[in-house]
C-alpha cells in the first residue's frame, strides 16, 4: 500500500487528504478500502478508469 501511496498521484492526495482528519496509520488501512470501492464501482458498470471521474468520486469536486 506504500508503494501505491508513494506512485500514484490521486492516492497520494487521498492519502495526504485523509491524514489531516486521521492518524497516518489508521489512513494506511483507509486507503485500500478506497481503492477497492473504486475498482467495485469500475467493474459493476464496466467502466475504463478516468483518473478525473475517479477524483470527482473521491473528493466530490472537479478536479483541475
Amino acid at each position: 500500500m506504500l508503494v501505491t501511496i508513494a506512485k500514484n498521484a490521486q492516492i497520494k492526495r487521498y492519502f495526504e487528504y485523509q491524514t489531516k482528519t486521521k492518524n497516518e496509520m489508521k489512513t494506511v488501512v483507509a486507503v485500500p478500502c478506497k481503492l477497492a470501492r473504486i475498482m467495485f464501482t469500475l467493474c459493476k458498470y464496466k467502466r475504463c478508469y478516468d483518473p478525473l471521474e475517479v477524483d470527482k468520486y473521491i473528493f466530490g469536486e472537479e478536479a483541475a
